[in-house]
């Protein structure tokens, strides 16, 4: 980054797409903290965050834990009315707080969007099969579904995987119902997942005929029979 400094630093105005090139930079490559130095320096040269901006050092905030400026950052994209006008942003907040543990926080950002996409929807699923709270996870598919917001392979994907840890074969059962009928039953990734999650709860079987009715089997699908 030096010679990006460098170059950074005879430029004779500043603004926020010259900010967050550096920004973004750092962040991508996991320098947290220096992300965070740099949001604090633009603030104080009083140039205005962009969308972009928030996008990247709410990462940075993940990367390094900070949770008090994460927390901070989620203030100022309330005053300026982001989580209302802007999903990525809304995303990457409710990604934010899952990463953290604060499942709750999560939810709350999340309830507050008055459009969610599937997007959204998989993001907060995501946060409750890595806290293992399989209630949650359905109810999130029943609330999709009455609005009309339909799962994707990724849905399905995390769905089976908490089904499998908790070996709840019935409900295994159901997400393949589901699954056929919305014609996802040939993707390789959702099928890998029928096969795990059928095999975790001993249903060698059924693990089997998904098996078979792949396509073009990848190492991954037989590992996972084997």
């Amino acid at each position: 980054f030096t010679k990006a400094w460098q170059v950074f630093d005879v430029i004779p105005i500043r603004d926020a797409i010259t900010w967050n090139a550096l920004i973004n930079g750092y962040s991508e490559l996991g320098y947290g903290e220096e992300s965070l130095n740099c949001y604090e320096m633009m603030r104080i040269e009083g140039v205005p965050p962009t969308v972009v901006t928030y996008v990247c050092t709410l990462k940075a905030c993940c990367n390094v834990g900070a949770i008090d400026k994460g927390n901070e950052i989620h203030s100022d994209i309330e005053k300026n009315s982001l989580l209302e006008s802007d999903l990525f942003v809304a995303n990457t907040l409710i990604d934010m707080y899952i990463k953290y543990g604060l499942l709750t926080d999560a939810r709350h950002v999340f309830n507050s969007l008055q459009i969610r996409t599937l997007v959204s929807w998989n993001v907060l699923i995501g946060g409750y099969v890595n806290d293992g709270n399989e209630k949650e996870i359905f109810d999130c598919l029943k609330q999709m579904a009455n609005e009309y917001i339909l799962p994707d392979g990724i849905t399905f994907t995390y769905c089976l995987k908490v089904c499998g840890m908790s070996g709840a074969i019935h409900k295994v059962s159901d997400i393949h119902n589901r699954i056929i009928l919305k014609g996802f039953e040939r993707n390789v990734n959702v099928a890998n997942s029928l096969i795990d999650a059928y095999s975790k709860c001993a249903h060698l079987a059924e693990a089997k005929e998904t098996f078979n009715k792949i396509l073009a089997r990848e190492v991954i699908s037989w590992n996972i029979l084997i």
